[in-house]
């Protein structure tokens, strides 16, 4: 996984992160674990993508439609 330090420039908790860097660190992690993705669910009037990062172990992934309906 990537290390938010290294991101961030700065200890994790020493600063508050922008929405941006925020982002990119979810992404980060969804781009190098298999326990996390970004998954697009709209987008907002401004055009901007909406996104969720799902966070679960591989086997609950493979059931995630099964788990949230």
């Amino acid at each position: 996984m990537t290390d938010p330090e290294a991101l961030f420039g700065a200890p994790l908790g020493s600063r508050v992160e922008s929405h941006i860097e925020g982002l990119a660190m979810l992404r980060a992690m969804a781009a190098t674990s298999n326990r996390a993705r970004m998954v697009p669910y709209g987008e907002t009037s401004e055009g901007r993508p909406l996104t969720v990062c799902v966070i679960t172990s591989p086997a609950n992934d493979e059931r995630l439609g099964e788990i949230v309906s």
